[in-house]
């Protein structure tokens, strides 16, 4: 959803500014693509907050949430390397029939026409491996394999919600564009439109470039609690600001990714806290 104002005039001539957030298909497409879907700008904010709150204060399950993550990137991580060896193996079972391709065409065991015809479906089939492989090297290069801190994923969302209420309207879209993926509304019959899903995207996986690392320094910045939010970091040696050095460890550096790498969700619907890869916070 996007940001949308409309003006009113009232009786008295007087004109006044209604905010709403408005479906994004809508925005960009028109009316072919989705309906306005159209919501309350407070009315949002208020749930978005309230969700994350409330989030927030299920300790028992913010844990639970966080751990279901970290499983699911050892999961995942396995995978990868599962389908890399055996990729590995097919190619070198490639490699070793064409070696026997070439002896058949020294010993002249097969017409010319054929072993030709052979080879390069087989140079097909070992270049579609190659590029697999180097596919699934990128993947697990780029994938998150630092487990993390409930205690890091606390501190930004507790600053969040203190940063968005103390915000100006500007500043809100702004921390909404960086920390939301997707909002979804719904409507019951007769009733007005209220906020069904939300996801949070946090993206650790390049730094300087993510709209996560983005959020840190508008969070912290300015913040008078950087000193105190860095004091479990005795390693800090000034270089970089101490209200970074507790979420450096989960940003690496890395090379663009063939197929862009997906950004972490939070908050599962019907599951309003347990985080997953991409999980939705949904309605209590």
């Amino acid at each position: 959803m996007v940001p949308s104002i409309t003006t009113s005039t009232q009786k008295d001539g007087t004109k006044r500014k209604h905010r709403y957030y408005v479906c994004s298909n809508f925005h960009n497409k028109g009316s072919s693509a989705c309906k306005t879907n159209s919501i309350r700008a407070y009315d949002e904010e208020d749930a978005v907050i309230n969700r994350i709150t409330g989030f927030l204060n299920d300790s028992a399950c913010f844990s639970q949430a966080i751990e279901s993550i970290n499983k699911d990137t050892v999961h995942t991580n396995v995978k990868l390397k599962e389908q890399l060896e055996l990729i590995e193996t097919e190619l070198k079972e490639a490699n070793a029939m064409q070696e026997k391709y070439m002896e058949a065409f020294e010993q002249n065991l097969f017409p010319v026409s054929i072993l030709q015809e052979r080879l390069q479906k087989l140079a097909k089939s070992k270049n579609d491996l190659d590029q697999k492989k180097n596919e699934l090297s990128v993947q697990l290069s780029s994938s998150d394999t630092k487990i993390i801190p409930p205690d890091v994923v606390r501190h930004l969302l507790e600053k969040y919600v203190e940063e968005f209420q103390q915000s100006s309207r500007e500043k809100k879209k702004q921390l909404f564009q960086l920390l939301l993926n997707k909002i979804t509304i719904k409507q019951a019959a007769g009733r007005s439109r209220t906020v069904d899903k939300i996801e949070l995207d946090f993206d650790f996986s390049e730094i300087n470039l993510s709209k996560t690392f983005t959020l840190i320094h508008i969070l912290y910045l300015e913040s008078d609690h950087s000193e105190e939010i860095s004091s479990s970091n005795p390693d800090s040696k000034g270089k970089i600001p101490p209200y970074l050095q507790i979420f450096l460890p989960l940003f690496v550096v890395r090379f663009t990714p063939i197929n862009p790498k997906r950004p972490i969700y939070l908050l599962h619907q019907n599951q309003s806290h347990q985080l997953m890869r991409k999980c939705h916070l949904g309605e209590r």
